[in-house]
């Protein structure tokens, strides 16, 4: 019909061109002669500009979940090209604990406050031309470049692999931006060259040196255990979400419920609780986690019910 960023900026102008023509139809107008009256009719759209390639890439990957003209990064592929000294997906559950480095681009940024000296984390999707994956950005990596941590920043990553509880993740160390800029085209010159770590063994999501500044156990900026401060016991296990789908439910709320699911990714396992044929329930343990934060909770409670969100 027309390129779809138009057909989208003229959608009022099409709404309202339909209602009218509908309103000419039922009032069924006819000449004086008994003849009725027959007109062409025509709509004009106003002119605007086309989308743009990021814009269309985003559209087919909502739609088909990949990208079939061209992969978004394929222009920026040499920015990230010679600092992959692995691609993400390289990157295995049998390199757990492993050194790695990988660089790609920012896809979203989920910032998180810690519970004990609320600083600022992140947890943040990097994707190249093979896969993405989540990276933890702990507190002192955070406050030392907070700007960088945009979507559409293309980065490189030195860190830790954790396949804590089956789920892959790099526990950041160092983070370097790589320049966009027509100044700083490629930023080459700011980033070291790869430098091999022995295997370290994490205590649960501790990262090790000066990346993080100290052990993680769940509780975010949990600091690690010395010889003077003796650690209290911490509760490493998430809180979990319980979602119940009504009886008779449309089917179309499960939809909702995942899109609210993938928008907000977090730690909290989600269980969701489903009507069986005839009597009774069945629990389904959902492969994403949430973030249980209260505008989370409001929106799947708008869903299905506050009574089905425990």
């Amino acid at each position: 019909l027309a390129e779809r960023n138009e057909l989208i900026f003229n959608m009022e102008r099409m709404l309202a061109f339909a209602t009218g023509a509908k309103k000419n139809r039922d009032t069924n107008q006819s000449s004086l002669f008994g003849e009725d009256v027959i007109e062409t009719a025509k709509i004009e759209f106003e002119a605007t500009q086309p989308a743009e390639k990021k814009q269309r890439l985003a559209w087919e990957r909502e739609l088909l979940g990949m990208y079939v003209s061209e992969h978004p990064l394929s222009e920026i592929a040499p920015l990230i090209e010679p600092h992959q000294q692995k691609k993400i997906v390289e990157i295995s559950a049998e390199m757990d604990n492993q050194f790695v480095r990988v660089a790609g681009i920012i896809m979203n940024v989920q910032e998180i406050i810690t519970k004990k000296n609320s600083q600022k984390m992140a947890f943040i999707k990097v994707e190249d031309q093979t896969k993405n994956i989540e990276v933890l950005v702990f507190p002192k990596i955070f406050a030392a470049t907070p700007t960088i941590f945009t979507p559409d920043q293309v980065i490189v990553v030195d860190g830790y692999v954790s396949n804590k509880d089956g789920e892959l993740k790099i526990l950041a160390e160092e983070i370097f931006p790589v320049g966009l800029s027509p100044d700083d085209p490629v930023g080459d010159d700011k980033i070291p060259e790869f430098v091999p770590r022995a295997k370290k063994k994490l205590n649960s999501w501790g990262g090790g040196g000066g990346g993080n500044g100290g052990g993680y156990s769940g509780g975010y900026n949990q600091p690690a255990p010395t010889a003077k401060t003796p650690s209290a016991p911490i509760d490493t296990k998430p809180e979990p979400l319980q979602i119940t789908i009504p009886r008779g439910s449309a089917p179309h709320i499960l939809k909702d419920i995942k899109t609210v699911i993938a928008s907000h990714p977090g730690t909290s396992p989600v269980i969701m609780k489903v009507p069986k044929n005839g009597e009774g329930w069945e629990e389904i343990k959902i492969k994403n986690r949430l973030d249980l934060s209260p505008v989370v909770k409001r929106k799947l409670k708008e869903i299905v019910g506050n009574e089905n969100i425990t």
